[in-house]
């Protein structure tokens, strides 16, 4: 909450013209950087509670319990970046492809994140595995906003996701 205020205020000092590329960056940083984080950490905190170790007892199946994380932190993604846009910009985006933009590209990255604090040992090591990747995978996209097109910039999750969000904002 505290994060989505910051960014709400900040939205609400930027002039009018430069506002929608604005509050695309801003929200396209939350499901590709936040939740990436967010979920890492989650699965570090339950590997060090040892809770993954209870998984074989109870009738929640291993698909189950990543299901339920992508779809829990997906749909906190989605909203935020809703209540984002309504303070922000109102009515000037495209509700329908940013819920489905929004979701979608929480999923990817928060499977990411899952993937990456599975094979995490620890903080350190899921930071030092995380970093690169995150760059590798988020850095490139930022070159279409310059108009540089390549195509395998063009296939990146974090590039598919900020084009979705610049068209929902009509960018």
């Amino acid at each position: 909450a505290l994060i989505s205020a910051l960014y709400i205020a900040i939205l609400y000092f930027v002039p009018a013209s430069i506002k929608p590329l604005s509050t695309a960056l801003i929200i396209w940083s939350d499901p590709a950087g936040l939740g990436f984080i967010f979920i890492g950490g989650i699965i570090l905190l339950e590997k060090g509670e040892g809770l993954h170790e209870y998984l074989d007892i109870t009738p929640v199946s291993v698909n189950e319990y990543i299901t339920a994380k992508v779809i829990s932190l997906s749909l906190i993604s989605t909203l935020v970046g809703i209540v984002i846009v309504l303070f922000g910009l109102q009515d000037q985006a495209d509700y329908v492809l940013l819920i489905a933009g929004l979701a979608l590209g929480s999923a990817v990255f928060t499977l990411l994140g899952v993937s990456i604090g599975s094979a995490a040992r620890s903080v350190n090591h899921f930071l030092l595995l995380c970093i690169p990747i995150m760059l590798l995978l988020t850095g490139p996209s930022i070159f279409i906003l310059f108009s540089i097109k390549h195509p395998l910039i063009e296939l990146l999750p974090a590039t598919l996701l900020l084009r979705i969000l610049l068209d929902a904002m009509g960018q």
